[in-house]
């Protein structure tokens, strides 16, 4: 009995490191990799607040990073970034894309191939790339 509660135990925990390759959607919000997640996404802030002064107004993402951290982390700031899902991205300035995103439509992904990486932040089981548009590259 001891044998199969440590096997079941172990495969439990291991279903929690699975992270399925960029398009296929992934579980994140009922596995670790949330915890993973939130440290990521405040890593990103903190770099385009501080380091490349960026409004998030002007960037472009899917849920859940599309919510302000009033509503995430009962902040004061309800500044929310722009909700691409479904939309066309050419003309917005900046794209938050992760691996936690599953609202990220196939062609958008292969654009994004086409744009300047301008920080990317790869954590333990979560990734996040902030692409810039290369229309608004020069300015």
């Amino acid at each position: 009995k001891r044998i199969y509660t440590v096997l079941t135990t172990m495969i439990l925990l291991l279903g929690h490191l699975q992270i399925y390759p960029v398009p296929i959607s992934n579980g994140w919000d009922c596995t670790l990799a949330h915890i993973a997640y939130l440290k990521d996404k405040n890593r990103m802030f903190a770099f385009y607040n501080n380091f490349k002064q960026i409004n998030k107004n002007k960037i472009g993402t899917v849920f859940p990073m599309n919510a302000s951290l009033y509503q995430t982390d009962m902040t004061e700031d309800t500044t929310r970034m722009i909700n691409i899902n479904g939309m066309p991205i050419d003309s917005i300035p900046y794209i938050l894309f992760s691996n936690v995103c599953n609202d990220f439509s196939d062609e958008q992904i292969i654009e994004f191939k086409n744009w300047k990486s301008v920080t990317i932040i790869n954590g333990f089981l979560s990734k996040m790339i902030l692409y810039q548009n290369p229309k608004y590259s020069s300015k």
